[in-house]
């Protein structure tokens, strides 16, 4: 497993993400529970009407999903972009793998063998598939 550096700008974006997830996730957890206690009696607030609270809530939420989407499908982009711009960067002579041979002595087409990619299902899949 590869040592992951934390102080690359994909690192510190998908750092910033995965806060941003956290703060909306506390934030709309208190407010159910707020409009959750108004609505049970719990809690009396004037004017207030929880019905019409929560619908607005969720229209918010759902504005922040389809942002956080948007967000989280960039940063998929470009992290896959780095991720190939990775690959196709020179290796050290002592690191590279021996070229393939067709059998004839010759190295075929004079690339090394591509190492085999494992199959992803993309991050959009699977938070929204």
């Amino acid at each position: 497993v590869p040592e992951v550096n934390r102080n690359t700008p994909a690192s510190l974006y998908v750092a910033q993400l995965t806060g941003e997830f956290g703060n909306v996730q506390k934030v709309l957890d208190d407010d159910v529970g707020f409009i959750t206690e108004v609505a049970g009696g719990q809690i009396a607030a004037q004017g207030m009407d929880p019905g019409a609270e929560l619908a607005m809530l969720k229209k918010k939420f759902e504005l922040w999903r389809r942002e956080y989407r948007d967000k989280l499908q960039t940063a998929e982009e470009v992290l896959m972009k780095l991720d190939r711009l990775e690959r196709s960067r020179p290796i050290s002579a002592g690191l590279r793998a021996p070229l393939q041979s067709n059998g004839s002595g010759s190295h075929g087409n004079g690339q090394r063998p591509a190492a085999p990619r494992p199959e992803k299902k993309s991050l959009m899949g699977k938070l929204f598939g």
